[in-house]
């Protein structure tokens, strides 16, 4: 079961693993297909040591609906804007938690 509490105005934040985790991450990257329909998708992440995993499982999930997925590895938000704006895709998919403490991921 999916928490509702992650989901925020504008973006998906929670503590990892409690709240988001490697399942929560790979239903996500498969509603976030179905709800778009986008097939072509870049995912970046940020140096918390919970986005590799989180990456994985989302990428899974993308897949699991037919979505390519382009990853930029570790990287500023600001490329995934400018690779998102710039490149072919339909979509970009950030996982970070900005400025939220070591133990938030989204």
């Amino acid at each position: 079961m999916i928490s509702g509490s992650i989901f925020k105005s504008y973006d998906v934040r929670g503590i990892y693993p409690g709240q988001l985790n490697e399942n929560t991450a790979y239903q996500i990257g498969k509603g976030f297909v179905r709800c778009t329909r986008a097939k072509k998708v870049i995912v970046g992440y940020d140096a918390r040591t919970s986005s590799p995993k989180l990456f994985s499982a989302l990428a899974k999930g993308l897949f699991s609906e037919g979505a390519q997925v382009t990853s930029i590895g570790q990287a500023p938000t600001e490329c995934l804007y400018f690779a998102v704006g710039s490149y072919d895709f339909d979509a970009g998919i950030m996982i970070t938690a900005s400025h939220n403490p070591k133990e938030y991921n989204g």
